[in-house]
Order: C-alpha cells, then sequence, then structure tokens
C-alpha cells in the first residue's frame, strides 16, 4: 500500500481532524504507518504542507469551487516557496497525498507527480534536484551549437552584489522572482548563515589566541557547498558571490573574426538573450558571425572565461565554445521583449548565474489571454509563432514528453510528433488532447512551467 493510500485509511479511521494540526499529524503517523512505509523526508513534507498553511489554502480553495488538480499545483507553488525549495513536482506531490486523502484529489494526480518528483534524467547537462530539501545535485551545462535544459528549475544561490554570502550546506535558497527580484531568504536561510558566520568568528578568536605557536595558525580553509570542481574563470571571483571586485585579468583574444564586440559575463544574475553557440573551431566565424549579423548590439563571450553554468569545451573536441548574445539585461522581461526585436526564430534566454534554469520561457510573462492561439491554421511562418512554439516544446521537453534531440530537429515547427506531445500534455492536466494551444491549453502551460504566485478561483 502507498502512501497516500496509507493516509487516507488513517483519514477514515480516525477522521479528518488529524490534518487540522501538523504535530498531531506527525504523531499520527508515527503510530499508524509500519516501519520503512515512508522516509522521513516525506513526512516531514507533509508535515510543512500543513504547518506551512498549503493544506489548509488549497482545501479552503476546493470547497471555493476550484478544481482539484489546479488547487494541487497552486498550492505546491506556495509550499516549495515556504520551504525556500524551487521542487515544485515534490511539493505538488505531498498536496495531492493530502488532497487524496480527503477524497478530492484522484489517484492519477498523486502517482503523476510523484512519478516526475522522482524521476533523474540520464542527461549530463540535465540537473537533479528532487529532494525534499530542495538541494542540487549537479550544474547545468549548455550542449555544443545547442542549448540545453534541466527538468526541474535548480536553486540559485544567494548572493549580494559587494561581497560573498557563506551559505550552510543544505540552507535552501530563495526561489527567483520573475519581476526581475529575488526573494529574500527564509528563516532556515537565515539562521544557517548566522550560525555559519557565529562558527568563523569562534575560528578566527581561537586563532587569534593560539598565535604563531599553533601550526595550522594563519591558514584559513573555506569551503562553499556551490563551488565547481574546475578552477574558478580567470578574472571572476565565486559565481555564487555575484559580480567580480577583483580587476579582471586581459583575457585571451578571439581566434577568429566576427562583427561583435568580444564581451566575457561573469555570474551576476543578469539575463542574455542567447543567438548561437559554437564548439567547433571550423565553425566559429561562420556560425557566430551569421548570427550577429545585422544584430548591432550583439556581442560574443568565451564560455572558459564566463560564469560557470556555461559548458567550456565541445564533449567530443575538446575545443572551446562560444557564444554570441545580446544584453545583459536586468530581468526576463526585457529580455524576452528584446527578442521580439530579432529576426531570429531559434534565440533564446538564460540566467547567468550557476546553478540556474538554462531556459527562461518568455511566455511565462504573459497572461494566457494575450498569448496567440496555435493550431493548423495559425501563420507558422510568423518568427513571433515560431518562437513560441519552439517554447511549448521545450516545456513539452521538460514535462517528458519530447526527446531533447527531438526539440533542435524541428525547433519551432508544427510536426506530427509535436501534436502528438501537446495531445498528451492535454490529456494529463484533464483537457481535451486536441493538440491546438487555446486559452486554456496556455493556462496549464502557465500553471506547469512558470512560477504562477497567485491562484484564481472561478467563482
Amino acid at each position: 500500500m502507498e502512501l497516500h493510500e496509507s493516509l487516507a485509511e488513517l483519514v477514515a479511521a480516525v477522521g479528518p481532524q488529524v490534518l487540522d494540526d501538523a504535530d498531531g499529524l506527525r504523531a499520527a503517523l508515527d503510530d499508524y504507518l509500519d516501519e520503512g512505509a515512508a522516509s522521513t523526508g516525506d513526512i516531514n513534507l507533509l508535515v510543512d504542507a500543513v504547518r506551512l498553511g498549503a493544506y489548509t489554502w488549497m482545501m479552503s480553495t476546493i470547497a471555493s469551487g476550484g478544481e482539484g488538480a489546479k488547487a494541487v499545483e497552486a498550492a505546491g507553488v506556495l509550499l516549495a516557496r515556504d520551504r525556500g525549495s524551487r521542487d515544485l513536482d515534490t511539493a505538488r506531490w505531498a498536496c495531492a497525498v493530502l488532497g487524496f486523502a480527503m477524497g478530492k484529489v484522484g489517484d492519477a494526480d498523486v502517482r503523476r507527480y510523484r512519478t516526475r518528483s522522482m524521476e533523474v534524467p540520464s542527461d549530463p547537462a540535465v540537473t537533479t534536484g528532487g529532494t525534499s530539501q530542495g538541494t542540487t545535485e549537479a550544474a547545468p551545462v549548455v550542449a555544443p551549437d545547442v542549448a540545453t535544459a534541466p527538468v526541474q528549475p535548480p536553486l540559485a544561490p544567494v548572493t549580494q552584489a559587494a561581497q560573498p554570502v557563506v551559505i550552510a550546506p543544505g540552507s535552501p535558497p530563495p526561489s527567483p522572482d520573475r519581476t526581475g527580484g529575488r526573494r529574500t531568504p527564509g528563516l532556515a536561510a537565515v539562521l544557517s548563515v548566522l550560525v555559519v558566520l557565529a562558527l568563523v568568528a569562534g575560528g578566527f578568536a581561537a586563532w587569534r589566541l593560539l598565535g604563531d605557536d599553533d601550526p595550522g595558525a594563519g591558514q584559513v580553509t573555506a569551503i562553499d557547498s556551490t563551488e565547481p570542481a574546475s578552477p574558478t574563470a580567470p578574472g571572476t571571483d565565486d559565481p555564487s558571490a555575484g559580480p567580480s571586485a577583483k580587476p579582471s585579468a586581459e583575457p585571451e583574444p578571439l581566434p577568429f573574426s566576427v562583427d561583435a564586440a568580444f564581451v566575457n559575463q561573469p555570474c551576476t544574475g543578469e539575463v542574455i538573450v542567447m543567438l548561437a553557440t559554437a564548439g567547433v573551431a571550423d565553425n566559429y566565424a561562420a556560425k557566430l558571425g551569421n548570427a550577429v549579423g545585422g544584430v548591432s548590439d550583439a556581442k560574443v563571450l568565451r564560455a572558459s572565461d564566463s560564469c560557470e553554468a556555461f559548458q567550456r569545451t565541445h564533449p567530443e573536441s575538446g575545443q572551446p565554445i562560444y557564444n554570441a548574445y545580446v544584453g545583459p539585461f536586468a530581468t526576463v522581461s526585457e529580455a524576452c521583449q528584446a527578442i521580439d526585436g530579432l529576426d531570429s526564430a531559434t534565440a533564446w534566454v538564460r540566467e547567468l548565474a550557476n546553478p540556474s534554469q538554462e531556459r527562461e520561457l518568455c511566455f511565462c510573462e504573459s497572461s494566457a489571454d494575450a498569448l496567440t492561439r496555435v493550431g493548423p491554421e495559425t501563420d507558422l511562418t510568423s518568427l513571433a509563432v515560431r518562437r513560441l512554439i519552439g517554447q511549448v516544446q521545450w516545456g513539452l521537453y521538460l514535462f517528458g514528453l519530447i526527446p531533447k534531440e527531438g526539440v533542435f530537429q524541428s525547433y519551432g515547427q508544427r510536426t506530427p510528433d509535436f501534436v502528438a506531445a501537446l495531445q498528451e500534455f492535454q490529456s494529463q492536466v484533464l483537457l481535451t488532447p486536441d493538440g491546438v494551444i487555446t486559452g486554456e491549453t496556455w493556462e496549464r502551460l502557465l500553471d506547469e512551467f512558470c512560477e504562477t504566485e497567485v491562484y484564481d478561483v472561478e467563482r
């Protein structure tokens, strides 16, 4: 028997009031569940859903006429935010388990979120983050000549512009704010920072007392859980510390000629519009030159001298990777507006942060009503439409319905494979699987892939 079924039996046996109090729920689960029936992380997640109010909010929304599946999705966003995590699927699974126990959410929804929260991508460019603590296992990388993104948006380290902030291992950093700012860290993260600072201060005091007689005096070793395996790029500080305050070394000149400025980009938290990427020396000038042609403010960066989120070298040739781009911009919205002025159907937005989500979906900056209907009658030669289709393709890849190579083989095209994947997505989110992106489908895409802060209930 699975956990959601056991919880439903518990509610049936002792009454729904068992879900009203977090401490009472934990005690009941400890008494009722067989040893090994649930992990400590799962129990903590369910208890947090009650303690932090996500369960109460979800049930109130359903009682007001909201659809159960949608209420689970929105409540999961609230729970993940309050826990300082961006692992939405795991948070939504917890809300779905509680909703199932109350008879308000179906078994299929619980299993769908559970399956997705436990998936580990086989692609090395994918970042995993399905633990209940919201930790990140690996930094994302950019595949040569095409861009990739993680299944779950990974966590971004807390940064300051002037000086690095020390984050204790395991402390959940804040989720990004789509308006361009950053949310402040939760209480747990703040306490963790204070604890680390206190330890550092105590170590310094001890060093002062020991003096030069201590064989380790004067040697300070800093440990950063976000430190990359490779050395920090020349001229930049630790990427988690924000822009470098030190004078940067003169970068090695470009080994090719291109009509664009050569400007490397550290991890500043800003966003850029990616025009093209090249990792084979014979293609540098042609591929990047074509990408920057006619773009007056285009630039080129060397990945190995820029933010550590970029892949450094081509996995087969071993040659450096160069990227053509526009920016940086302060917000995703500004970058998406810049794309609208480009003669490109494949330009995309990424954040200069490590780790970071490798693709920012520009449709997240719009409302469902403002987004274009996409069907067989739509003008599929329009650059704007092709960009939208490409973003939906990427979303369907994140959903596990399109292979990554399939996205780039037909990027921005309404192919039979794309329609079939879209129909499967519509079926899974309980919509009519017609393969047409209408306002209702856009709403579900926004719910699934964008960080929605407010859930509107139709009354």
